[in-house]
């Protein structure tokens, strides 16, 4: 799963690792899930900008 931002009391996601996509400027699917009491991140991994050389 991979989140993208939080919009008020929900959590903006995609499904799967869609790192490249996203570097790529591709359009991804997206849902919202409502923040709930016991729901915890429990990794996190920034996505980097792609280094052009």
């Amino acid at each position: 799963m991979t989140w993208l931002d939080t919009v008020g009391n929900q959590l903006l996601v995609a499904y799967g690792d869609q790192q490249a996509a996203i570097r790529q400027g591709q359009a991804i699917s997206t849902d919202l899930i409502p923040l709930q009491p016991e729901l915890s991140i429990w990794s996190y991994q920034p996505i980097l900008p792609a280094i052009n050389s």
